[in-house]
């Protein structure tokens, strides 16, 4: 009986440790400031929905991009700028149960612009044969 009693206190600590590890993880990485660049796609909002959903495709990660609280009047400009490649700054919101799309809090963005291709070196000319 006694050995039962203390296998499962050790057994409940563990996994207390456990829990309270990876709870200390996830608050850590919750609010970590990223850059990331990729094409905006914007959905029309749903029944339920009050406002459109703006997502950043990086790739094959998908991002909810969501406003700061420093930042409100941003999502109208982003919304204009469906089907564009931008670079969004901002803190990384981890994907959860109740919201299962990782997410952006968007302190400010920039669209990205192509690189502009090097310029093709002139043909050398040609010798004039001389008679």
């Amino acid at each position: 009986m006694r050995k039962t009693v203390i296998v499962a206190l050790t057994l409940g600590l563990f996994l207390f440790s456990l829990v309270a590890t990876a709870s200390a993880q996830g608050k850590a990485a919750k609010g970590q400031a990223v850059e990331k660049t990729g094409v905006l796609e914007v959905q029309p909002p749903g029944p339920k929905q009050k406002y459109a959903t703006v997502l950043l495709k990086v790739g094959k990660e998908v991002f909810k991009l969501l406003p700061a609280k420093t930042a409100k009047d941003i999502m109208p400009k982003l919304e204009a700028m469906n089907g564009k490649e931008v670079t969004v700054k901002g803190n990384l919101l981890p994907a959860d149960a109740k919201h299962p799309l990782p997410a952006i809090s968007i302190t400010s963005f920039t669209e990205a612009t192509a690189a502009t291709p090097a310029a093709a070196p002139a043909p050398a000319a040609e010798p004039t044969k001389g008679n």
